[in-house]
């Protein structure tokens, strides 16, 4: 399994139990936009290129 595959896979384990409420909390910024969970659920996702930014801080910040 690739590290990216394996942050993924970690991010949405973690994401499906944050409280609803809580998915729109700003999580990290990324080029001086602020990324909430639920923006980086869509751009993680999506596969994007910004979200391989966004899971490398948030495993930076154990977050994940």
């Amino acid at each position: 399994m690739k590290k990216d595959e394996n942050l993924k896979e970690r991010f949405l384990k973690i994401y499906a139990n944050i409280p609803l409420g809580l998915r729109s909390e700003i999580i990290c910024v990324v080029e001086d936009k602020t990324i909430s969970w639920n923006v980086a659920f869509v751009e993680i996702d999506q596969d994007t290129p910004l979200s391989k930014i966004i899971l490398e801080k948030l495993n930076k910040l154990n977050l994940i």
